[in-house]
């Protein structure tokens, strides 16, 4: 038998896009993308935006999309 002396748990997360109509336009991004454009590359992925969440990244991707001018819904 053999028994390990520490077990690591990492229950990590994946973001997933959310399913609705039309969801493979041009400008639909996920929350990663969007704060990755404000935070690395200085770029403001558009003028306004609605934030859909199924984890908390997304609100960290709404006050930087707010704080570079990103009118979000």
């Amino acid at each position: 038998m053999i028994r390990a002396r520490s077990v690591v748990l990492a229950s990590g997360a994946i973001e997933r896009g959310i399913a609705y109509g039309d969801n493979d336009r041009p400008g639909t991004l996920l929350a990663s993308a969007a704060h990755a454009y404000v935070r690395r590359f200085g770029v403001r992925p558009g003028t306004r935006a609605v934030v859909f969440t199924n984890n908390d990244s997304a609100y960290a991707a709404a006050m930087a999309l707010r704080e570079a001018g990103t009118a979000v819904a």
